[in-house]
């Protein structure tokens, strides 16, 4: 989760409570909260009032490595999870 510290349309401490939340109740940790100190929206170069390319950039990468790191790690309870929505879910 990509939170902006400085972000008066979204209040990034409500999104982080709920992946502290859910985190906290699951038996795999789902999420893994960045916040930049930007205003909403500064990863989108349409909004140049908040955009900043250093901190878009940050967030793609640790984003990345996030998605490569979920790939690679195998944990027990995960692949429980998975075994669990695939037996009762086959996609084809």
């Amino acid at each position: 989760m990509v939170l902006a510290k400085e972000d008066t349309f979204v209040k990034p401490e409500i999104c982080s409570d709920v992946a502290k939340y859910i985190n906290h109740n699951s038996f795999w940790k789902p999420y893994d909260v960045e916040t930049f100190n930007e205003g909403h929206a500064f990863d989108m170069e349409e909004y140049r009032d908040t955009y900043n390319t250093r901190s878009k950039a940050s967030a793609m990468q640790k984003t990345l490595t996030f998605i490569e790191w979920s790939q690679q790690t195998r944990s027990t309870p995960y692949s429980a999870y998975r075994w669990i929505l695939y037996s009762f879910l086959p996609f084809k």
